[in-house]
């Protein structure tokens, strides 16, 4: 239950830039730039130390039960890198997929 106790946090923390980060990390993408420098560019800019691009939030995993697992792997890979490599998600997407 942990992991999703925290992945939950993570959420309600990012939730007052959510909008902008998705447009900013969009328009970077756009750029062909690399995912490091996309990365540190959202973080900075947002004077974050994660942030997620997921178009999933816990709130929107919601809307399609059936696909609850497969949306739920969807924004766990919305985080960036480091996060994303953290062990509490790696778990958790090991248990979904089992």
């Amino acid at each position: 239950m942990l992991p999703l106790v925290v992945l939950r946090r993570l959420d309600c923390v990012l939730h007052a830039s959510k909008k902008e980060v998705l447009a900013e990390y969009k328009a970077l993408k756009a750029k062909e730039l690399s995912a490091d420098v996309i990365e540190k560019t959202i973080n900075r800019k947002f004077k974050l130390n994660f942030h997620n691009t997921s178009n999933f939030t816990f709130a929107t995993l919601l809307d399609a039960p059936s696909k609850l697992a497969a949306n739920l792997v969807n924004y766990m890979a919305g985080y960036p890198n480091k996060t994303a490599k953290s062990s509490t998600t790696l778990n958790l997407r090991k248990k979904l997929k089992s």
